[in-house]
Formats: C-alpha cells, structure tokens, sequence
C-alpha cells in the first residue's frame, strides 16, 4: 500500500515537472520575438532534461541503498 502510494505521487511529480517545463519552453518560443529567446528556450530545456535525469537517476540510487535497510517499504529497483 505504501509502495503504491509512493509510486503514485512521484508519477504525479514527474508529470507535473515535464507540463511546467514544456509550458515555459513553447511559451519562450511562441511569444519570443527573435531568436533570444528561442535560444534561452533551448538552453532551458536542455537544463531542464538534465536536471530530471539526474534527480531520476539519484532516486533510483537512494532507493536501491534504502531497500536493502527498509525490506517492503520502497520498491526494489
């Protein structure tokens, strides 16, 4: 039950993180005039990618060091 739940909210993070990341990117390229901010869109983006990888990528890390502390609590990855 806990898992679940755990599961359920870091799904809904994660999808709340990527809508607010692409409404900020193709708002910068939509209503940018030029190519400025097209370009600090880009960057952005690229920034923002990196940052969910590796926050992606430490969860799995701190889950796999906890799991072998905390039996049923957090998923075996």
């Amino acid at each position: 039950m806990f898992t679940l739940f755990v599961v359920i909210i870091l799904f809904v993070a994660t999808i709340a993180y990527l809508w607010f990341t692409f409404a900020i990117v193709y708002h910068l390229i939509r209503f940018g005039i030029g190519s400025r901010p097209k370009m600090i869109a880009l960057v952005f983006l690229i920034g923002s990618f990196i940052l969910f990888v590796a926050a992606a990528i430490s969860f799995v890390a701190t889950a796999s060091k906890l799991g072998s502390f905390i039996s049923g609590s957090i998923p075996n990855f």
